[in-house]
């Protein structure tokens, strides 16, 4: 099992999600959209994801977490999130 990552941030209004852990911080685009269904979904746009806030770029092993902590914590909140 993996070891969390110590102060996670996360941060979510109507335009971008901000997020981060180990003292790195990311602000991902959203916007609302549809799923196969219908059903409203948040997309969060990761396509021109490749820098934290700092300019440091962001390894695949971090943006994997990041990933996995914006998926957590939008099911806490009760919202279905994709990714583009």
């Amino acid at each position: 099992m993996a070891k969390a990552p110590r102060n996670i941030v996360f941060d979510l209004d109507a335009e971008a999600i901000r997020v981060g852990f180990g003292g790195h911080l990311v602000t991902i685009p959203v916007h609302e959209g549809e799923d196969e269904d219908g059903d409203q979904v948040l997309v969060a746009q990761i396509d021109s994801l490749t820098e934290w806030s700092d300019g440091s770029e962001i390894e695949l092993k971090d943006l994997q977490r990041l990933l996995e902590i914006v998926e957590e914590e939008c099911a806490r909140r009760d919202i279905e999130v994709e990714f583009e």
